[in-house]
């Protein structure tokens, strides 16, 4: 599996594609690490006085700037050019695909299903980034 992680933001459980796909270069190692690293942006979210979580295009471009501000306060020598923004990831075999969807209750996380991971690395990683 490539290290890339697939972030796609979806208004709702039933849109059907997302309004806006992340391509982030770091973090899609295996399910566990992408969900702590979408479980600490969504915290650090979470903790703003206007947390907007529900307008999925706005969630979006803060996974961007989070992405690029994480990478910079990071001791190791970071060059981030790691982040863009793309059409669908349907062309991308192998990354880790994680979709977030707009909910009442807030943001949920989904992992998609594939060949190179368990169902249950999967659900764990959903129960992480979903602080469950």
């Amino acid at each position: 599996m490539s290290e890339r992680l697939i972030v796609e933001f979806y208004d709702s459980a039933d849109a059907p594609k997302p309004l806006v796909t992340v391509l982030a270069y770091y973090g899609g190692e295996e399910p566990e690490a992408a969900a702590y690293t979408i479980a600490a942006f969504l915290d650090q979210i979470r903790s703003l006085e206007d947390a907007r979580l529900n307008e999925l295009g706005i969630l979006a471009a803060r996974f961007i700037y989070w992405l690029g501000y994480e990478c910079r306060r990071s001791e190791a020598a970071c060059d981030f050019d790691g982040v863009e923004i793309i059409h669908d990831s349907s062309r991308y075999q192998h990354y880790l695909i994680a979709q977030v969807y707009s909910s009442p209750s807030g943001p949920q996380v989904k992992f998609v299903n594939d060949s190179l991971n368990t169902s249950e690395e999967y659900a764990t990683a959903a129960a992480i980034a979903n602080g469950t």
